[in-house]
């Protein structure tokens, strides 16, 4: 499970169907490269699935939002 940092869900939320590293709270420990994800804002609310890349920037790809 991956959580959004606090204030970083707008762009998301608006279509992007991609998280950066960055924009990710915590680490990737545990996750390997296309393991599938759950994404959550910073509440802890459902945003997405999708597959986890913790070698590269972009670290979260949007499959599903449902």
């Amino acid at each position: 499970m991956l959580k959004l940092k606090k204030g970083l869900d707008r762009r998301f939320r608006g279509g992007h169907p991609w998280v950066y590293s960055n924009e990710i709270e915590g680490s990737f420990r545990g996750l390997e490269k296309g393991q599938p994800a759950v994404l959550q804002d910073a509440t802890g609310k459902f945003l997405a699935h999708g597959y986890v890349n913790p070698n590269s920037l972009i670290s979260f790809r949007a499959v599903s939002r449902v």
